[in-house]
This record gives structure tokens, C-alpha cells and sequence, in this order.
């Protein structure tokens, strides 16, 4: 997922990400993974608001998430979308 510079910090990220785990619980899914970079802290954010379970790397700039849908927390208040 990429959001333009001019969207972001709005809480579209984690509207969409928020989103993506309903359909997953509705599919069935029981994890969703996400890869991004250490330095990436919208992305994290948003991992983190959503529930994600953050597994860095001490070797490299790699961070894994994985989100469980059915134990998601209840979404967080959006910002004007």
C-alpha cells in the first residue's frame, strides 16, 4: 500500500488497512502479513493502531507484522477522509 505524499497523515492509512483486515476475517483469513522498512513510521503506525504484532530485524532495516483479523482491536477514530 503507497499513498500519495499530499494524503497522507489523515488516517487514510489505517482506514485502509483497517479495511483489508475486515475482508480478510470475512474471507477466512486468520493472519495478514505486512513488510516494510524500520524507518517507515506511517506504515508502522498504522500496523501498530490496527493490532500488528511488530518483529524487527537486528541485521537489517526489514520489519515483518502480522495482524490476526478475528482479534483485531475496534478501528480508531478517523480523520476527516
Amino acid at each position: 500500500m503507497w499513498l500519495a505524499r499530499s494524503k497522507r497523515g489523515r488516517g487514510i492509512g489505517t482506514a485502509a488497512l483497517r479495511m483489508l483486515l475486515d475482508e480478510a476475517a470475512r474471507s477466512g483469513a486468520r493472519t495478514v502479513v505486512a513488510d516494510t522498512k524500520a524507518h517507515n513510521t506511517a506504515a508502522l503506525t498504522a500496523l501498530r493502531r490496527n493490532g500488528a504484532q511488530i518483529i524487527t530485524s537486528q541485521d537489517t532495516v526489514e520489519v515483518h507484522a502480522a495482524l490476526m483479523p478475528s482479534e483485531m482491536p475496534p478501528p480508531p477514530p478517523t480523520a476527516n477522509l
